[in-house]
């Protein structure tokens, strides 16, 4: 078999689920432009996105073919069982499904451009105070050659950071977000309460992030920073017809619960919000051009600065 080259950094599975009778869905982008409809396979794909490099310097797609697939297989098990009327799943259903939850927030674009991001700040933040001497001295430590021609090099890009970035090596990422999925995210979300909300109508969308952190309007809340662990609700959209809701450990009843069109539309806002780049829809549901945020979205404030990509 051909190697995999072109990967979905949202299950295509999922987006299944929001596309018609012939696999097509309807994209949004985030900051503008003409939505457009397309098929699954197409939409949210990056070409080598879980592409390993090996010591050897030879390419593997271990992580997506060994890896993400079985994940990806139980995930879908344990979604379409909760369709089909086992909710609460019980425990093995819903570690995979916690599983395959966490790895999906750790394997969007955007959590590898925060990822990318954080390390350029920081890379940079120690550059800058690099002198001759100190990049003499770990150019000799480093086995190469520490000629004043080199020194001069390195001290060019020294004082030209603003120029580049520093993107680290692609596996160091994927390893770390499996790191983080596996030992952190998956028990964190197995552990949540969950309740399953079904809307009156077909009316939910997803997004290339879609996974929301929710909190409630209290002061306490707004004074302490939103994540998984703080979150009072994560949402989850499974389909057009049915949110995830998982709420901090023993809140929620473990039952499911009809919502109102209204309560749905606010959902597809935050699911929206919580977009990277892009926004997915049926194709025959009503435009939402109005919920498409028309500015970019940060990656990570640092010092009071936000950074982007």
């Amino acid at each position: 078999m051909s190697e995999p080259k072109r990967h979905h950094f949202v299950a295509e599975w999922h987006l299944r689920l929001f596309a018609n009778g012939r696999d097509q869905i309807r994209i949004y982008k985030r900051g503008g432009g003409p939505s457009f409809t397309t098929s699954v396979t197409n939409a949210a794909v990056e070409a080598g996105f879980y592409t390993l490099t090996l010591q050897s310097g030879e390419k593997s797609q271990a992580a997506e073919k060994e890896m993400l697939s079985l994940i990806d297989g139980d995930g879908a098990r344990a979604v379409e069982g909760i369709l089909n009327g086992d909710f609460p799943p019980g425990d093995e259903r819903r570690s995979a499904l916690a599983l395959f939850l966490g790895f999906q927030i750790v394997r969007t674009r955007y959590h590898r451009h925060q990822y990318e991001a954080v390390a350029d700040y920081l890379k940079k933040r120690e550059m800058e105070n690099w002198t001759p001497e100190y990049v003499r001295q770990r150019l000799k430590e480093a086995g190469a050659e520490a000629t004043d021609s080199t020194v001069a090099d390195v001290m060019h890009v020294v004082k030209s950071l603003d120029d580049y970035q520093i993107v680290p090596e692609q596996s160091a990422s994927i390893i770390t977000a499996t790191r983080i999925a596996e030992e952190k995210l998956a028990p964190m979300i197995f552990h949540r309460s969950w309740m399953l909300a079904r809307c009156e109508k077909p009316l939910l969308i997803t997004s290339d992030h879609p996974i929301v952190y929710h909190r409630n309007h209290t002061q306490e809340n707004w004074l302490r920073g939103l994540g998984l662990g703080t979150a009072d609700e994560v949402w989850y959209p499974l389909d057009r017809s049915h949110l995830l809701v998982m709420g901090q450990p023993g809140v929620l009843p473990e039952r499911i619960r009809t919502i109102p069109e209204s309560l749905a539309y606010r959902v597809n806002q935050a699911i929206a919000a919580w977009s990277y780049e892009w926004v997915f829809q049926h194709p025959d549901g009503a435009a939402i051009d109005e919920l498409i945020p028309d500015t970019p979205r940060g990656l990570v404030n640092v010092n009071d600065r936000v950074l982007f990509r």
